[in-house]
């Protein structure tokens, strides 16, 4: 149709619902910057899958800056005032992320009740099993630290003087020894002291469960589908 490309903007793996993802946060700044005055996308729910949001963007954001919008399966353009369907297909849209939320949900307290492991990181001093992800194993590079927290729990020293024997003997702490690991998980914590340990966390080791052997699951839920923010089930 003649239209220049300027870039591509693929955000594989990241959800509809998240408008922070990397790809579209660059279209946004490009956007801003004056390179690009037209956006296509296959569908509406490749812009994303909040009906706030993305209708947002689509009555808003880009006509306020010139932007014109294609979605190409859904006969979207807002160049022709003719996109009245527009607003009821991004809320399908949503309805559609939330039932598949809510299914996601729905298997994952089906494997917690089977007393499969569902979390996506390992308590410190387990791995995942190679041939099962659902099952843990002991993590042989530290299993002496957490025999040395509990021995020494056992022999009446309290948190604050476990931390400090820990730091004393060089051990990194759970953070650091993750990220050694390969986790980008705690990558914001770089250039802090890796072998510091804190009270609050050989307290959280001390009375977590699974260093007894057993399957704790479910003790955080997600609280909204949309805002993703996990918040503590109470005891």
């Amino acid at each position: 149709h003649g239209f220049t490309i300027y870039d591509y903007y693929i955000d594989d793996g990241y959800s509809g619902l998240n408008f922070e993802r990397p790809a579209f946060k660059k279209m946004m700044q490009d956007i801003n910057d004056g390179k690009v005055n037209l956006v296509i996308t296959k569908d509406l729910s490749r812009l994303g899958r909040n009906h706030i949001q993305t209708s947002y963007f689509i009555e808003i954001f880009f006509p306020d800056n010139n932007i014109r919008y294609i979605a190409v399966n859904d006969n979207v353009d807002t160049l022709y005032d003719n996109n009245d369907i527009a607003p009821f297909k991004n809320i399908l849209n949503d309805m559609y992320a939330k039932d598949l939320s809510r299914k996601v949900k729905s298997a994952k307290r089906q494997r917690a009740l089977n007393g499969l492991f569902i979390s996506a990181q390992t308590p410190y001093g387990y791995i995942k099993d190679p041939t099962n992800k659902n099952h843990l194993i002991v993590d042989e590079d530290v299993r002496h630290v957490i025999e040395l927290i509990f021995n020494m729990c056992v022999n009446g020293k309290g948190a604050p003087t476990i931390a400090k024997v820990l730091e004393e003997k060089g051990i990194l702490n759970p953070a650091a020894y993750k990220t050694l690991k390969g986790s980008t998980r705690f990558a914001k914590l770089q250039g802090t002291n890796h072998y510091k340990w804190k009270a609050v966390t050989v307290r959280k080791i001390l009375t977590d469960m699974v260093y007894c052997g057993h399957m704790e699951n479910g003790k955080y839920k997600v609280e909204n589908y949309k805002t993703k923010r996990r918040v503590k089930v109470p005891d």
